[in-house]
């Protein structure tokens, strides 16, 4: 059961298995941001917001912290946690993430991921720490034509469509898959008919049944 009030804010969710009766209790400030959540056990988990309403700190039933920072434009730039760790997030001048870094306490990287992107936003490149590689292509109309992964765990897909911009096949590492569409029913619903499989198996959905059925 869930329990709201007049401004459709949730107060309190509950979950009953048989005698068992678990609740969950919500606190909001006076423009509705969640403020505090109680869970069944009694623990207290508390948020905290900056003056334009972008959460800045949690605090856990451990008093545990983790707290968020924002540039001027509102983007998320940092995340710390509690034992020091944190993402970092850094943007170009669309807004677009450009490096997504996960840092140790003492500053040495867990992980980091450097974008770069085409002229209308679509991602093209992704580098990781480690050196591996993922690049991304498109068509004259931007629809995704290859995924290449160099480094660790390589791939390869490349996809092609038809004029009206139905995926016709995908090829990943040379096992194909096929898409195909009903010219007179389902192509202006762009509903898809079925899907051909390289491993001779066949995916079909029909309009007058519920149900989706794969034969193999």
């Amino acid at each position: 059961m869930a329990v709201f009030d007049f401004s459709h804010a949730l107060e309190c969710s509950e979950a009953v298995m048989g005698s068992l009766k678990k609740t969950i209790s919500y606190r909001y400030d006076a423009v509705r941001n969640r403020v505090g959540m109680t869970d069944p056990d009694g623990a207290r988990f508390t948020y905290s917001y900056d003056s334009v309403n972008r959460i800045t700190e949690v605090v856990n039933p451990q008093g545990d912290r983790t707290t968020y920072g924002y540039d001027p434009a509102g983007r998320r730039t940092v995340k710390k946690l509690a034992n020091g760790t944190r993402a970092s997030f850094s943007y170009d001048a669309a807004g677009n993430l450009t490096r997504l870094a996960n840092l140790k306490s003492d500053g040495t990287t867990i992980s980091s991921f450097n974008y770069d992107y085409d002229k209308v936003g679509n991602r093209t490149v992704v580098l990781e720490a480690d050196g591996s590689r993922v690049t991304w292509s498109y068509d004259a109309t931007y629809q995704l034509t290859g995924e290449h992964r160099t480094g660790s765990t390589p791939y390869r897909d490349t996809y092609t469509y038809d004029p009206a911009g139905n995926r016709l096949l995908k090829i990943h590492d040379g096992a194909r898959t096929s898409y195909g569409y009903d010219a007179v029913r389902f192509d202006l619903r762009n509903w898809l008919w079925h899907v051909f499989f390289s491993h001779s198996r066949t995916w079909s959905e029909c309009e007058t049944s519920p149900t989706t059925t794969l034969a193999i």
